[in-house]
């Protein structure tokens, strides 16, 4: 005959405490080091107070992916993206109803961009990314003539456009704003730059305000998409009725309360009305459909909104830019958990067809924050698929300078405190040889930052979340400033 067990209320509080001690003494075990980052050290306190989300910080809520089983395959490639063949390209003047057709055969055709064959030339010795305290920007290219398409852009007094490609390290337009700044305090120019009709995380920016979005369907890199349209920015929205997006200048930042061209770039199917509205009026176009090819509707004159309003679905936006027409404008195209590689895919035409109507002197790519893991030692399969996105970058945006940004310093618990993830520099170093490879241009960002320990001392300086990965806007601030006078000093030269 069983008997019943004991559940007594003191049985059970003794219980509890067992477990709890149990749980204080694993918090000092270094589980870390034991297996070689693969488990993190406990830190009961700081975990709880890690989930906490700070004023003025973009929180990155999905997982971070290490690719761990991607890139230790051998050369595992996506297909490339199959392009449909040369069709028409729409040019949408200013004026109300005026519409000028270039066909394929007399387009400005641009030239092909050979990349060299690395496996035959010497290797290039690492340049020094500083000069005394200065951060520089290291210069693989095989003219050595740095930012020389930039630099040109700038002194033709036309608008020097800069694209800033990354992940949520730069979300909310972290960095970037104040990159935007000084690059228009020191050379003229408005605007907050590239904005999509409809975000894909919603609108963290200080730099633009946008209403309520409606009538639209989002696609991004990190979702199913149609190659034919996924432009650079990494993301597309599709009109699904009678859709509409309004965006207002800020007076937070000195520069991106007013600006003087407001640009929709768009791929129109079938044919249909847009409705353009700015601080001077409002203009409806009757617009051809033309499948697969990039139109382009603008509104001069000074202002500090732009509406677009479409009638029908079908539409592909591929988003709004707003800038001057001089001066230099900044383009935060930023996209949550990615880690660079699905730019390999980026097509050639629809890019040749978008520069037509907003050409870069300048890309910047900053990348690998999400392609890191503890247990992760090398990198290398990592370096030489990057090197195939700045190759393909470049096919498509042949005039332009390429910058590849190193990781900015990232956290990791050891025993039971915050240092630099064990492979940080592992990273920095493969994201070099990816540059000198491809030869393009290289910042050292975790340098800038200070180099080993470097995030801790900007958690503990108020600059960055304590996730020990993301900047606040202070820190975007802080690592803008050493960017912009490599940049500047380059240009100047």
């Amino acid at each position: 005959m069983s008997t019943p067990q004991d559940t007594s209320p003191w049985r059970i509080v003794l219980l509890l405490v067992i477990m709890l001690a149990i749980l204080v003494g694993v918090q000092f075990l270094p589980l870390s080091e034991w297996t070689g980052g693969r488990l993190s050290n406990v830190n009961l306190l700081s975990s709880v107070s890690d989930h906490v989300f700070h004023e003025d910080v973009i929180m990155d809520t999905a997982p971070v992916d290490p690719l761990l089983a991607e890139l230790e395959a051998e050369d595992a490639e996506s297909p490339a993206a199959v392009e449909p063949a040369d069709a028409q390209v729409a040019l949408v003047s200013d004026a109300p109803g005026e519409t000028e057709s270039t066909s394929s055969d007399t387009k400005e055709h641009l030239p092909d961009v050979e990349v060299d064959d690395t496996s035959s030339k010497p290797v290039v010795d690492i340049q020094p990314s500083k000069k005394g305290d200065q951060m520089i920007i290291e210069d693989y290219t095989v003219s050595g003539q740095g930012l020389a398409n930039l630099r040109n852009a700038i002194r033709q007094h036309r608008v020097a456009r800069i694209a800033v490609l990354g992940d949520s390290y730069i979300e909310g337009d972290i960095m970037t704003q104040d990159l935007r700044e000084m690059m228009q305090d020191a050379f003229g120019g408005n605007g907050p730059g590239f904005v999509a009709v409809d975000p894909a995380y919603g609108n963290f920016r200080q730099t633009v305000s946008m209403g309520k979005s409606s009538g639209w369907s989002t696609s991004t890199a990190k979702s199913k998409f149609d190659s034919r349209y996924m432009p650079i920015t990494q993301i597309y929205n599709k009109s699904t009725g009678n859709a509409k997006a309004s965006f207002k200048g800020s007076q937070k930042m000195k520069h991106t309360g007013r600006w003087n061209k407001s640009q929709f770039l768009f791929i129109a199917p079938n044919n249909t009305t847009v409705t353009l509205t700015t601080d001077n009026g409002s203009r409806t176009f009757d617009v051809r459909g033309a499948a697969d090819s990039v139109q382009c509707l603008s509104m001069s004159g000074p202002t500090s909104k732009f509406d677009v309003s479409v009638s029908g679905a079908g539409l592909v936006s591929l988003g709004t830019w707003l800038s001057d027409s001089t001066g230099v404008a900044v383009d935060n195209m930023s996209m949550r958990g990615v880690s660079g590689l699905t730019l390999s895919n980026l097509g050639s035409r629809l890019s040749q067809q978008m520069n037509r109507f907003v050409p870069y002197d300048l890309i910047i790519l900053e990348f690998g924050i999400n392609a890191m893991s503890a247990s992760q030692k090398n990198y290398d399969a990592y370096s030489r698929r990057m090197q195939k996105v700045v190759e393909t970058v470049r096919r498509c945006y042949p005039r332009a300078d390429i910058i590849l940004m190193g990781i900015g310093d990232r956290g990791q618990k050891r025993g039971g405190d915050y240092h630099s993830m064990s492979v940080c520099q592992t990273m920095v170093d493969a994201q070099r040889e990816a540059a000198r490879n491809a030869h393009c241009l290289f910042y050292d960002t975790r340098e800038s930052m200070g180099g080993e320990d470097a995030i801790v001392d900007w958690v503990r300086r108020g600059l960055a979340n304590k996730d020990y990965i993301h900047l606040n806007i202070k820190g975007g601030r802080e690592l803008a400033k050493p960017l912009f006078n490599a940049i500047r000093q380059n240009i100047e030269r």
